[in-house]
């Protein structure tokens, strides 16, 4: 299983004992691929571990947006009304002790 591993300003990702990885063919742009190449992260963790990377943060993103919109089709239906956080009484100061 991939987990990610926040130091500092860079996330790092492991892999635990279970991992099950498949080794996967891709097609790259070649100037995407000499962008990842000469990246700093890229020449730490190698090429795969870049990619891999990559998809688990396009994954989190997408799963971020979905729980995003959850949240807006639930809440958006029912705007809030003038009364829902209104004050009660006549707006008098507490009183002190």
């Amino acid at each position: 299983m991939l987990q990610s591993v926040t130091h500092g300003l860079t996330q790092q990702y492991r892999y635990s004992q279970t991992s099950h990885m498949k080794a996967i063919q891709i097609s790259v742009d070649e100037r995407w691929l000499e962008r990842v190449d000469a990246d700093d992260e890229t020449k730490l963790r190698g090429r795969s571990a870049f990619i891999r990377g990559a998809v688990l943060s396009y994954l989190e993103r997408k799963r971020e947006a979905e729980i995003v919109a959850a949240y807006r089709r639930g809440y958006g239906g029912a705007p809030v009304t003038d009364d829902e956080f209104s004050v009660e009484g006549d707006g008098s100061p507490w009183p002190e002790d």
